[in-house]
């Protein structure tokens, strides 16, 4: 057989990543995440970091010199000693403590070589890392053309790796519980290729659609944008085209009775089944509007639509309120639609 064999990339979903990286706290042995840029792997770290109850320690190598890992050396009785950085913790320091090496397969060969021995050792010369300290690194695959160099064998052999891939579910389920604008979930759901698009080999734009861009657009739409140049500003974040599709399903979602007049007449409050980016837009909105006291009227809702739409309000609603599972109403739901897990 002639050629080289291409091997299947084995990728773990965002969720899964979130054991992969508490696995290796609890281990103590360093974890390398591959993923493409813009694809959440520094938020996952943070975040579980955060949920661990650790401290974190944000380091970028790529913006390092070797010295600010080794130290500077100064002359005390007629001997070398090496004066550590400050962001190291005391040797006896018991803490909690995750050490994020983000965008290491950017850093310097020179950078690498010295985190040969922190990462493996747990120790840079005479300082020894203190057990409460787990590594962790991240970085940008090569083939996306990012700031990613080769990381040395030596390096990488010090690591296990695994690489994220983006899910369309995780993100939505992340998009909701940190407040996400609804059109934005509801936008991204309808096009799920759109979460994530990028090539390296094609594209032109220097913004594209990615779960990093999608958060921004979100935000700027917080903080308000002018409608005359919404088109134009959103195609600075994600890109034209995921702008221009973006656009127009805004339209149709502003167009939408709003979900105040939904609540007020659940029983006969119209329902868009003609039209499926109306019933994405619908479902995201009212889902959000999820309240012990508004819950029993959105089951109501639900219970006139579709199956599968309703199932995808009701999961959005126990995330915005987990409360809401424990109305009367979502109890005789559940009773109807026994094989949905929450």
């Amino acid at each position: 057989m002639s050629g080289t064999q291409q091997v299947e990339e084995i990728s773990l979903s965002p969720s899964e990543l979130v054991e992969a990286i508490k696995t290796s706290v609890k281990a103590k042995r360093p974890l390398m995440i591959w993923g493409a840029t813009g694809s959440g792997k520094s938020s996952i770290v943070q975040q579980v970091t955060n949920d661990m109850g650790c401290r974190l320690i944000d380091e970028r190598p790529a913006q390092r010199d070797p010295v600010d890992y080794r130290g500077v050396p100064e002359i005390i009785n007629h001997r070398t000693v090496w004066t550590l950085p400050d962001f190291l913790p005391d040797e006896n320091d018991t803490t909690p403590t995750t050490m994020f090496f983000d965008e290491i397969s950017a850093a310097p060969p020179a950078v690498q070589v010295v985190l040969y021995q922190i990462t493996l050792e747990r120790k840079i010369g005479t300082y020894k890392l203190p057990d409460s300290v787990a590594i962790i690194a991240a970085g940008n695959r090569e083939t996306d053309r990012a700031v990613a160099g080769r990381m040395s064998t030596a390096l990488a052999s010090r690591f296990f790796h695994v690489t994220l891939q983006v899910d369309l579910n995780d993100w939505c389920r992340w998009a909701i519980k940190v407040g996400i604008k609804p059109e934005t979930v509801a936008f991204v759901r309808m096009r799920p290729d759109l979460l994530h698009k990028f090539d390296p080999t094609k594209n032109t734009e220097k913004a594209f659609p990615c779960p990093r861009t999608w958060h921004m657009v979100s935000d700027l739409q917080i903080a308000g944008i002018d409608p005359a140049i919404e088109y134009r500003l959103l195609s600075g974040v994600v890109g034209q085209g995921a702008a221009g599709e973006y656009v127009a399903f805004l339209k149709i979602y502003r167009s939408l009775v709003s979900p105040d007049v939904i609540l007020l007449n659940p029983d006969k409050a119209p329902i868009p089944k003609d039209e499926p980016s109306a019933m994405y837009a619908v479902c995201s909105a009212l889902s959000r509007r999820a309240s012990p006291s508004t819950i029993d009227r959105i089951v109501t809702y639900a219970n006139r639509l579709p199956d599968e739409w309703s199932v995808m309000m009701i999961k959005d609603c126990s995330l915005v309120c987990p409360d809401s599972l424990k109305s009367a109403g979502f109890v005789q739901w559940a009773v109807s639609h026994p094989n949905v897990m929450f």
